[in-house]
């Protein structure tokens, strides 16, 4: 019976997937030409263009915001450490899984022997950042990781008000924002993970795509493709900006060449990683043996993953595994599928297909165990959950089930050890 449900779950999910990858590509593609453009613009935006908020205003939302934010991160953490662990060390729990592997190549960079030669794997941008910072100041690596990423953190929650301000209007500008800074995953945020830095440059990139500034755009797409491999889907939200711009002129066909041959130097961040690879191992993708062998990572597909983890989530032998990995995957898994079909009419089309790609290369992995990390760090997540949940109470609720499981994912990431 338990293999009968989990098969209809995973032929429902790819179903959706399938459905949402014809009519999204659908508007993508032809959105942009067409004349009665107004009737499919979202209903916050259609009517007299709202004013956009000052910068003073915007830090005056923001910056408090980020500030109780991560005072509640940090001070949560801290008493669970001390009720949970004693008074010592309170510190390097907080430092694991990936936290630990990028301050380690922040300290000692790739090396091709021993053990630390499978931190490869690891795209250089962060860790670069980190060393910068730890010769720049003197201060530990560890440390400078978490002030980097809070950094990364307070940038991304400016552009993304900004870049939802512009698609949605203020209030759904203002709930994306809380929404991504409360969210049950967010202090991952704020430790030594390149999630922060890859979310920041993914939303300045699309937000300078819908300025149509596209030089920049470009050029931050290309440092977000340094940052992770996921960073390539950067050249989607900035081709789709290019589309719009030639279905407002003549010679459309010429245009649209010219405007993705302008995307394609945000493969230079991934050229770079591949030279990275070639300097210290010898071959351009060797991380991909990495990932195979040791990681025990390839490529897979949607529905294996979701077969493998909703087994899991019935059936791991580790009930605090199953507790703050494999049940939470499978529902965020879920529920990010559902959220984007239920918004494929009003969503930017730019903005729904880089999340149909991300959600479908992410969670696609042959061994998947921080897929709720990943998701956290696609950029139309929150913005869609504001769409999806308009008003106060509901605003509420998401904050208040934001707080409440980002309590209980903080405990289980500090003390049982179980999310990843």
């Amino acid at each position: 019976m338990k293999e009968i449900w989990i098969g209809a779950v995973c032929v429902a999910a790819t179903a959706a997937m399938g459905f949402l990858l014809v009519v999204l590509f659908v508007r993508y593609f032809f959105h942009p030409f067409r004349r009665d453009v107004l009737a499919l613009c979202p209903p916050e935006s259609r009517g007299r263009k709202q004013k956009s908020q000052d910068a003073k205003g915007v830090l005056a939302f923001v910056g408090p915001a980020f500030a109780v934010s991560r005072l509640f991160v940090f001070v949560s953490g801290i008493l669970i450490l001390m009720l949970c662990r004693g008074t010592g060390d309170l510190f390097t729990p907080w430092i694991r899984w990936d936290a630990a592997h990028y301050v380690r190549l922040a300290r000692d960079w790739y090396v091709s022997q021993g053990d630390a030669r499978f931190h490869l794997v690891f795209f250089p941008l962060y860790p670069m950042l980190i060393r910068g910072l730890h010769l720049l100041t003197g201060m530990d690596c560890a440390p400078a990781g978490v002030l980097l990423s809070n950094a990364c953190l307070f940038g991304a929650a400016w552009a993304l008000y900004r870049l939802t301000e512009l698609g949605y209007g203020q209030p759904c500008a203002r709930d994306a924002v809380l929404l991504l800074l409360f969210s049950p995953f967010g202090f991952f945020f704020s430790l030594p993970f390149s999630e922060s830095l890859f979310l920041m440059l993914s939303l300045a990139s699309a937000l300078c795509a819908r300025k149509r500034r596209f030089v920049p755009a470009v050029l931050l797409g290309a440092l977000c493709a340094a940052t992770r491999l996921l960073g390539l889907l950067s050249a989607v939200p900035i081709f789709y900006e290019g589309l719009k711009r030639t279905g407002e002129k003549k010679g459309g066909l010429k245009m649209a060449i010219i405007f993705f041959l302008g995307t394609l130097p945000v493969t230079l961040g991934f050229a770079s990683y591949l030279y990275l690879n070639h300097r210290v191992s010898g071959h351009p993708l060797t991380f991909l043996t990495y990932q195979k062998e040791h990681w025990f990572q390839q490529m897979g597909s949607l529905p294996n993953t979701l077969r493998y983890t909703l087994e899991n989530a019935l059936n791991a032998r580790d009930p605090w595994l199953r507790l703050g990995t494999w049940i939470p995957q499978a529902l965020f898994i879920l529920l990010t599928i559902a959220l984007l079909l239920s918004l494929f009419r009003r969503v930017d089309p730019g903005d729904g297909a880089y999340a149909l790609l991300y959600i479908y290369l992410a969670v696609s992995p042959t061994w998947l165990l921080s897929g709720c990390r990943y998701l956290t760090a696609l950029y139309p997540l929150t913005p869609m959950l504001g769409l999806r949940f308009p008003g106060r109470r509901a605003q509420a609720v998401l904050l208040g089930l934001g707080v409440l499981g980002g309590l209980v994912m903080l405990y289980l990431y500090l003390v049982p050890s179980c999310v990843m």
